[in-house]
């Protein structure tokens, strides 16, 4: 089923295959890099660029590399454009040498290129240095992590620490990331977990408080005791974390090997001290 799959996709929007090296002569004398690791400003910027060849860095990616503005005209991801900047300037600093063109290769859909220019590059890395500069004063100084997060529906999505993150808590609502069929909740374990799949699995009844689906009890599940082994290990009243759940067109929430379940009573306290001055 997932080959049919695939093969209907693809044949719904085929696949760019473009290689930057065609030749063995062109592998000879213009790749300079393939998956190297390289360091700029001081050791504070790190990249690893797919290819750079002569002229050109190539980025491959898993997903769509282009975004609509505002007034609906589509362009290239702002974020993939500043990764190819950042890399040709590490490309420069490190090769000698600036690429005057980016080119993103998603797995489906035509390539993107993007012109990279030595002082767009230059630039666009002490911006990031600058930002770097600016949360390590932050962190510094702050007394409470929360101080340094700005919980929003995009950056939290991708964040891997939301489940512990208060300010991720206090700020989601319900709809978020609704057309990603992603969920994310807390609230009181209302029934005891309950084996399914012949004992294999456990299932969970939530009574919901917070995330992005609608407050009220849900049942959440399964967990597959290879994966989540604690699951049945919880009682009725024990305060639940549960993100990363998948979030199916009937509205029915189900696990994923991705999906993180805890009861706030049992995670870890972190303690933090500020070295002694001298």
């Amino acid at each position: 089923m997932i080959r049919m799959r695939a093969r209907e996709a693809l044949a719904r929007q085929p696949r760019f295959r473009e290689s930057p090296l065609t030749t063995t002569e062109e592998r000879a004398t213009q790749t300079l890099a393939r998956e190297q690791t390289l360091y700029a400003m001081g050791a504070k910027l790190k990249g690893q660029p797919d290819i750079v060849t002569g002229s050109k860095i190539w980025d491959y990616k898993s997903g769509s590399v282009v975004e609509q503005s505002p007034d609906g005209v589509e362009k290239a991801k702002e974020e993939y454009v500043r990764q190819l900047r950042l890399y040709g300037h590490l490309v420069h600093e490190n090769l000698g040498t600036c690429p005057t063109k980016g080119k993103l290769l998603p797995m489906q859909g035509n390539p993107v290129d993007i012109d990279l220019t030595p002082e767009s590059c230059k630039t666009e890395a002490e911006e990031a240095i600058d930002l770097l500069d600016i949360l390590n004063s932050q962190i510094s100084k702050c007394e409470r992590i929360e101080q340094l997060a700005s919980a929003s529906e995009d950056s939290c999505y991708w964040c891997s620490h939301k489940a512990y993150c208060e300010a991720f808590w206090s700020t989601v609502v319900e709809g978020w990331w609704e057309d990603r069929n992603s969920a994310a909740l807390s609230g009181a374990l209302s029934k005891p977990p309950e084996e399914v799949h012949a004992g294999k699995s456990i299932m969970l009844t939530i009574n919901v408080s917070a995330g992005n689906v609608a407050p009220g009890e849900r049942a959440i599940g399964s967990y597959d005791k290879n994966i989540h082994a604690d699951a049945d290990s919880y009682s009725v009243g024990d305060r639940m974390r549960i993100v990363g759940c998948y979030r199916k067109q009937d509205g029915t929430l189900t696990t994923t090997p991705w999906t993180v379940c805890f009861s706030e009573s049992g995670w870890a306290e972190i303690f933090a001290k500020k070295p002694d001055a001298g």
